[in-house]
Protein backbone atom coordinates (compact mmCIF):
# COMPACT_ATOMS: atom_id res chain seq x y z
CA UNK A 1 0.00 0.00 0.00
CA UNK A 2 1.43 3.45 -0.89
CA UNK A 3 2.85 5.45 1.99
CA UNK A 4 0.53 8.44 1.46
CA UNK A 5 -2.50 6.12 1.64
CA UNK A 6 -1.28 4.60 4.91
CA UNK A 7 -0.75 8.10 6.33
CA UNK A 8 -4.25 9.16 5.27
CA UNK A 9 -5.79 6.07 6.87
CA UNK A 10 -3.90 6.82 10.09
CA UNK A 11 -5.25 10.37 10.18
CA UNK A 12 -8.76 9.05 9.53
CA UNK A 13 -8.33 6.62 12.43
CA UNK A 14 -7.34 9.48 14.75
CA UNK A 15 -10.30 11.53 13.60
CA UNK A 16 -12.96 8.86 14.11
CA UNK A 17 -11.38 7.78 17.40
CA UNK A 18 -11.59 11.34 18.69
CA UNK A 19 -15.16 11.76 17.45
CA UNK A 20 -16.38 8.55 19.10
CA UNK A 21 -14.68 8.92 22.46
CA UNK A 22 -13.74 12.60 22.91
CA UNK A 23 -11.47 11.76 25.81
CA UNK A 24 -7.84 12.28 26.67
CA UNK A 25 -5.21 9.96 25.29
CA UNK A 26 -3.49 7.27 27.33
CA UNK A 27 0.15 7.77 26.40
CA UNK A 28 2.06 4.50 26.22
CA UNK A 29 5.71 3.82 27.06
CA UNK A 30 6.30 6.89 29.20
CA UNK A 31 9.17 5.01 30.83
CA UNK A 32 10.91 4.05 27.57
CA UNK A 33 13.74 6.12 26.06
CA UNK A 34 15.20 5.74 22.58
CA UNK A 35 18.67 7.16 22.01
CA UNK A 36 20.76 7.36 18.84
CA UNK A 37 24.08 5.85 19.89
CA UNK A 38 27.59 5.28 18.52
CA UNK A 39 28.58 1.94 20.02
CA UNK A 40 27.52 -0.84 22.34
CA UNK A 41 30.35 -0.51 24.87
CA UNK A 42 29.46 -0.41 28.59
CA UNK A 43 30.74 3.17 28.87
CA UNK A 44 28.63 4.36 25.94
CA UNK A 45 25.62 2.49 27.31
CA UNK A 46 25.97 4.38 30.60
CA UNK A 47 26.11 7.68 28.71
CA UNK A 48 23.07 6.73 26.69
CA UNK A 49 21.20 5.66 29.82
CA UNK A 50 21.98 9.03 31.40
CA UNK A 51 20.41 10.76 28.41
CA UNK A 52 17.50 8.32 28.53
CA UNK A 53 16.78 8.85 32.23
CA UNK A 54 16.88 12.62 31.69
CA UNK A 55 14.42 12.20 28.81
CA UNK A 56 12.03 10.11 30.95
CA UNK A 57 12.20 12.53 33.90
CA UNK A 58 11.25 15.43 31.62
CA UNK A 59 8.37 13.43 30.18
CA UNK A 60 6.99 12.34 33.56
CA UNK A 61 7.45 15.63 35.42
CA UNK A 62 6.50 17.88 32.51
CA UNK A 63 9.34 20.22 33.39
CA UNK A 64 12.98 20.93 32.51
CA UNK A 65 13.58 22.62 35.85
CA UNK A 66 15.65 20.06 37.74
CA UNK A 67 19.25 20.93 36.79
CA UNK A 68 20.08 21.96 40.37
CA UNK A 69 18.26 19.07 42.06
CA UNK A 70 20.90 17.05 43.93
CA UNK A 71 18.76 13.88 44.11
CA UNK A 72 18.13 13.89 40.36
CA UNK A 73 21.78 14.65 39.63
CA UNK A 74 22.88 11.66 41.74
CA UNK A 75 20.39 9.38 39.96
CA UNK A 76 21.56 10.46 36.51
CA UNK A 77 25.15 9.65 37.46
CA UNK A 78 24.02 6.04 38.15
CA UNK A 79 21.24 5.39 35.64
CA UNK A 80 21.78 1.60 35.76
CA UNK A 81 19.94 1.65 39.11
CA UNK A 82 16.74 2.64 37.32
CA UNK A 83 16.41 0.65 34.10
CA UNK A 84 15.30 -2.96 33.72
CA UNK A 85 16.16 -3.80 30.11
CA UNK A 86 17.68 -2.44 26.91
CA UNK A 87 18.03 -3.46 23.28
CA UNK A 88 19.73 -2.23 20.11
CA UNK A 89 18.40 -1.75 16.58
CA UNK A 90 19.85 -0.40 13.36
CA UNK A 91 18.34 2.79 12.00
CA UNK A 92 18.62 3.80 8.37
CA UNK A 93 16.15 6.14 6.75
CA UNK A 94 15.87 9.14 4.48
CA UNK A 95 15.32 12.56 6.04
CA UNK A 96 14.68 15.71 3.97
CA UNK A 97 17.64 18.10 3.84
CA UNK A 98 15.47 20.90 5.17
CA UNK A 99 14.70 18.90 8.29
CA UNK A 100 18.40 18.57 9.09
CA UNK A 101 19.66 22.04 8.27
CA UNK A 102 20.32 24.04 11.42
CA UNK A 103 18.92 21.28 13.58
CA UNK A 104 19.51 21.37 17.31
CA UNK A 105 17.68 18.25 18.49
CA UNK A 106 16.97 17.11 22.01
CA UNK A 107 19.75 15.30 23.89
CA UNK A 108 19.88 11.72 22.73
CA UNK A 109 18.28 12.47 19.38
CA UNK A 110 21.38 13.68 17.53
CA UNK A 111 21.78 12.43 13.97
CA UNK A 112 24.88 11.53 11.98
CA UNK A 113 24.17 12.25 8.33
CA UNK A 114 25.71 11.86 4.94
CA UNK A 115 23.66 13.79 2.38
CA UNK A 116 20.10 13.10 3.43
CA UNK A 117 20.61 9.51 4.59
CA UNK A 118 20.62 8.80 8.32
CA UNK A 119 22.48 5.66 9.29
CA UNK A 120 23.06 4.76 12.93
CA UNK A 121 22.03 2.47 15.70
CA UNK A 122 19.57 3.16 18.42
CA UNK A 123 19.36 1.90 21.97
CA UNK A 124 15.95 1.42 23.53
CA UNK A 125 15.97 1.53 27.33
CA UNK A 126 13.02 0.63 29.53
CA UNK A 127 13.14 2.23 32.97
CA UNK A 128 11.40 0.72 35.99
CA UNK A 129 8.17 2.69 36.72
CA UNK A 130 8.17 2.20 40.50
CA UNK A 131 11.79 3.28 40.86
CA UNK A 132 11.45 6.34 38.65
CA UNK A 133 8.17 7.39 40.29
CA UNK A 134 9.80 7.11 43.71
CA UNK A 135 12.77 9.13 42.42
CA UNK A 136 10.46 11.97 41.39
CA UNK A 137 8.74 11.94 44.77
CA UNK A 138 12.04 11.88 46.66
CA UNK A 139 13.28 14.78 44.53
CA UNK A 140 10.11 16.80 45.10
CA UNK A 141 9.24 16.91 41.39
CA UNK A 142 5.67 16.74 40.10
CA UNK A 143 4.38 13.56 38.50
CA UNK A 144 2.28 13.64 35.32
CA UNK A 145 0.54 10.34 34.60
CA UNK A 146 -0.28 8.63 31.31
CA UNK A 147 -3.75 10.19 30.96
CA UNK A 148 -2.94 13.31 28.93
CA UNK A 149 -4.92 15.89 26.93
CA UNK A 150 -4.75 15.58 23.17
CA UNK A 151 -3.78 18.69 21.17
CA UNK A 152 -5.35 19.61 17.82
CA UNK A 153 -2.91 21.54 15.62
CA UNK A 154 -3.91 24.34 13.22
CA UNK A 155 -0.59 25.61 11.83
CA UNK A 156 0.12 27.89 8.86
CA UNK A 157 3.64 28.33 7.47
CA UNK A 158 4.90 31.03 5.10
CA UNK A 159 8.34 31.69 3.60
CA UNK A 160 7.69 35.11 2.09
CA UNK A 161 6.64 33.70 -1.27
CA UNK A 162 3.83 31.35 -0.33
CA UNK A 163 1.82 30.02 2.58
CA UNK A 164 0.65 26.51 3.37
CA UNK A 165 -1.22 24.42 5.92
CA UNK A 166 0.84 21.89 7.83
CA UNK A 167 -0.64 18.39 8.01
CA UNK A 168 0.08 14.97 9.45
CA UNK A 169 2.24 13.78 6.56
CA UNK A 170 4.17 17.03 5.98
CA UNK A 171 7.97 16.75 6.02
CA UNK A 172 8.76 20.41 6.63
CA UNK A 173 11.51 20.84 9.23
CA UNK A 174 9.15 22.58 11.66
CA UNK A 175 6.64 19.75 11.37
CA UNK A 176 9.26 17.01 11.77
CA UNK A 177 10.75 18.64 14.87
CA UNK A 178 7.34 19.43 16.39
CA UNK A 179 6.20 15.80 16.23
CA UNK A 180 9.57 14.50 17.46
CA UNK A 181 9.56 16.88 20.43
CA UNK A 182 5.94 16.08 21.25
CA UNK A 183 6.82 12.38 21.36
CA UNK A 184 9.79 13.09 23.64
CA UNK A 185 7.60 15.07 26.04
CA UNK A 186 4.70 12.58 25.94
CA UNK A 187 2.33 15.10 24.38
CA UNK A 188 -0.36 13.60 22.07
CA UNK A 189 -0.72 15.91 19.03
CA UNK A 190 -2.68 15.49 15.81
CA UNK A 191 -3.66 17.52 12.75
CA UNK A 192 -7.11 18.07 11.22
CA UNK A 193 -8.06 16.07 8.15
CA UNK A 194 -8.13 19.10 5.88
CA UNK A 195 -11.04 17.59 3.98
CA UNK A 196 -13.87 19.53 2.33
CA UNK A 197 -15.54 20.25 5.66
CA UNK A 198 -12.37 21.73 7.16
CA UNK A 199 -11.62 23.91 4.14
CA UNK A 200 -15.24 25.12 4.16
CA UNK A 201 -15.04 26.01 7.87
CA UNK A 202 -11.60 27.60 7.99
CA UNK A 203 -9.25 29.33 5.56
CA UNK A 204 -5.48 29.63 5.56
CA UNK A 205 -5.86 33.39 6.04
CA UNK A 206 -7.92 32.85 9.20
CA UNK A 207 -5.20 30.66 10.73
CA UNK A 208 -2.57 33.16 9.65
CA UNK A 209 -4.51 35.98 11.28
CA UNK A 210 -5.34 34.02 14.46
CA UNK A 211 -9.11 34.28 14.05
CA UNK A 212 -9.71 32.32 17.24
CA UNK A 213 -13.52 32.26 17.03
CA UNK A 214 -13.32 30.71 13.55
CA UNK A 215 -10.72 28.20 14.73
CA UNK A 216 -13.02 27.25 17.61
CA UNK A 217 -15.87 26.55 15.21
CA UNK A 218 -13.70 24.45 12.88
CA UNK A 219 -12.35 22.46 15.84
CA UNK A 220 -15.74 21.45 17.21
CA UNK A 221 -16.03 18.35 14.99
CA UNK A 222 -12.84 16.91 16.51
CA UNK A 223 -13.84 17.52 20.15
CA UNK A 224 -10.21 18.14 21.19
CA UNK A 225 -9.02 18.53 24.76
CA UNK A 226 -6.72 21.36 23.66
CA UNK A 227 -6.37 23.50 20.53
CA UNK A 228 -3.05 24.95 19.31
CA UNK A 229 -2.88 27.44 16.45
CA UNK A 230 0.35 28.93 15.14
CA UNK A 231 1.72 31.17 12.39
CA UNK A 232 5.28 30.27 11.36
CA UNK A 233 6.97 32.73 9.01
CA UNK A 234 10.43 33.56 7.69
CA UNK A 235 11.88 36.93 8.64
CA UNK A 236 14.06 39.16 6.43
CA UNK A 237 17.09 37.96 8.43
CA UNK A 238 16.50 34.41 7.22
CA UNK A 239 15.46 33.26 10.69
CA UNK A 240 11.92 32.14 11.47
CA UNK A 241 9.32 33.40 13.92
CA UNK A 242 6.29 31.71 15.45
CA UNK A 243 3.22 33.39 16.90
CA UNK A 244 1.04 30.82 18.65
CA UNK A 245 -2.00 30.47 20.89
CA UNK A 246 -3.26 27.55 22.92
CA UNK A 247 -6.75 26.93 24.29
CA UNK A 248 -6.77 25.16 27.63
CA UNK A 249 -9.82 24.74 29.88
CA UNK A 250 -11.97 26.87 27.52
CA UNK A 251 -9.61 29.85 27.64
CA UNK A 252 -7.18 31.03 24.97
CA UNK A 253 -3.66 31.84 26.13
CA UNK A 254 -1.72 34.23 23.91
CA UNK A 255 2.04 33.79 23.62
CA UNK A 256 4.87 36.11 22.68
CA UNK A 257 6.59 35.79 19.31
CA UNK A 258 9.77 33.68 19.31
CA UNK A 259 12.55 33.95 16.69
CA UNK A 260 15.09 31.26 15.71
CA UNK A 261 15.47 28.24 13.46
CA UNK A 262 12.41 26.13 12.69
CA UNK A 263 13.69 23.36 14.94
CA UNK A 264 14.31 25.74 17.85
CA UNK A 265 10.83 27.22 17.54
CA UNK A 266 9.06 23.86 17.39
CA UNK A 267 11.02 22.59 20.39
CA UNK A 268 10.38 25.75 22.42
CA UNK A 269 6.65 25.73 21.67
CA UNK A 270 6.16 22.08 22.68
CA UNK A 271 8.29 22.53 25.81
CA UNK A 272 6.23 25.52 26.92
CA UNK A 273 2.98 23.63 26.39
CA UNK A 274 4.31 20.64 28.35
CA UNK A 275 5.29 22.97 31.21
CA UNK A 276 1.80 24.52 31.20
CA UNK A 277 0.11 21.13 31.21
CA UNK A 278 2.37 20.01 34.03
CA UNK A 279 1.13 22.89 36.17
CA UNK A 280 -2.46 21.80 35.55
CA UNK A 281 -2.24 18.00 35.67
CA UNK A 282 0.99 16.89 37.36
CA UNK A 283 0.70 16.20 41.09
CA UNK A 284 3.17 16.77 43.89
CA UNK A 285 4.08 14.21 46.53
CA UNK A 286 1.98 15.70 49.34
CA UNK A 287 -0.68 13.17 50.36
CA UNK A 288 -4.17 13.87 51.66
CA UNK A 289 -7.47 12.07 52.12
CA UNK A 290 -10.75 13.05 50.52
CA UNK A 291 -14.24 11.58 50.39
CA UNK A 292 -15.80 10.96 47.00
CA UNK A 293 -19.48 10.11 46.53
CA UNK A 294 -20.48 8.60 43.18
CA UNK A 295 -24.12 8.28 42.11
CA UNK A 296 -25.44 6.13 39.29
CA UNK A 297 -23.59 2.92 40.16
CA UNK A 298 -26.49 0.55 39.58
CA UNK A 299 -24.84 -2.81 38.93
CA UNK A 300 -21.97 -4.98 40.08
CA UNK A 301 -20.26 -4.28 36.75
CA UNK A 302 -20.46 -0.49 37.11
CA UNK A 303 -19.24 -0.78 40.72
CA UNK A 304 -16.20 -2.76 39.55
CA UNK A 305 -15.55 -0.36 36.65
CA UNK A 306 -15.78 2.72 38.87
CA UNK A 307 -13.47 1.27 41.50
CA UNK A 308 -10.90 0.21 38.92
CA UNK A 309 -11.13 3.61 37.27
CA UNK A 310 -10.40 5.44 40.53
CA UNK A 311 -7.42 3.16 41.16
CA UNK A 312 -6.05 3.98 37.69
CA UNK A 313 -5.95 7.75 38.24
CA UNK A 314 -2.40 9.04 38.70
CA UNK A 315 -3.21 11.29 41.71
CA UNK A 316 -4.90 8.38 43.58
CA UNK A 317 -2.67 6.32 45.87
CA UNK A 318 -5.30 4.19 47.62
CA UNK A 319 -9.04 3.54 47.27
CA UNK A 320 -11.28 2.36 50.10
CA UNK A 321 -15.06 1.87 50.02
CA UNK A 322 -16.86 3.54 52.95
CA UNK A 323 -20.46 2.58 52.14
CA UNK A 324 -22.79 1.32 49.41
CA UNK A 325 -26.45 2.39 49.42
CA UNK A 326 -28.79 1.89 46.45
CA UNK A 327 -26.89 3.37 43.48
CA UNK A 328 -24.58 5.53 45.63
CA UNK A 329 -21.06 4.49 46.63
CA UNK A 330 -18.90 6.52 49.02
CA UNK A 331 -15.14 6.21 48.77
CA UNK A 332 -12.26 7.37 50.92
CA UNK A 333 -9.33 8.22 48.65
CA UNK A 334 -5.71 8.78 49.55
CA UNK A 335 -4.41 11.19 46.93
CA UNK A 336 -1.35 13.19 45.92
CA UNK A 337 -1.51 16.79 44.77
CA UNK A 338 -4.38 19.28 44.95
CA UNK A 339 -8.06 18.43 44.83
CA UNK A 340 -8.58 20.59 41.72
CA UNK A 341 -5.87 18.60 39.91
CA UNK A 342 -7.78 15.37 40.55
CA UNK A 343 -10.91 17.05 39.22
CA UNK A 344 -8.98 18.15 36.12
CA UNK A 345 -7.69 14.63 35.44
CA UNK A 346 -11.22 13.18 35.77
CA UNK A 347 -12.60 15.84 33.40
CA UNK A 348 -10.23 14.62 30.68
CA UNK A 349 -11.86 11.18 30.65
CA UNK A 350 -15.52 12.24 30.76
CA UNK A 351 -16.48 9.04 32.57
CA UNK A 352 -18.07 10.96 35.45
CA UNK A 353 -19.94 14.25 35.77
CA UNK A 354 -18.98 16.56 38.64
CA UNK A 355 -22.04 17.35 40.79
CA UNK A 356 -20.30 19.22 43.60
CA UNK A 357 -16.97 20.02 45.22
CA UNK A 358 -16.06 21.24 48.71
CA UNK A 359 -12.32 21.79 49.09
CA UNK A 360 -12.60 22.93 52.70
CA UNK A 361 -14.16 19.56 53.63
CA UNK A 362 -12.16 17.53 51.03
CA UNK A 363 -15.33 16.19 49.43
CA UNK A 364 -16.34 15.50 45.84
CA UNK A 365 -19.68 14.36 44.35
CA UNK A 366 -19.92 12.69 40.94
CA UNK A 367 -22.38 10.85 38.72
CA UNK A 368 -21.06 7.73 36.94
CA UNK A 369 -21.68 7.83 33.18
CA UNK A 370 -20.28 4.50 31.89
Amino acid sequence: MPRHVISSLFVLFLFFASMSTAVAVTVEELYVAEIVTHSQTPLQRTRDAQKGLTQVIKRLSGTNDFADNAIIAAAIRRPDNYYSEYSYASVEKLVPDAALAGSQPEDGMDLETEGNEVSSQRIRIRFEPNLVSKLLRDAGLPFWGSNRPNVLLWIALGDGNSRQFLNESGMDAFNVQLKQQAKLRGLPVYYPLWDLEDTANLTLAEIWGSFLDRIDIASARYQPDTILTARVQQESSGLWSVNWNVKLEERWQLNAVDIGTKQQLATSMIDQIAEEFSRHYAVDSSQRNLQMTIEGINSVESYALASRYLESLSPVVEVNVMSVEDDIVRYLLSTEGRQDQLVGVIELDERMTLLGSDESESRLWYRWLH
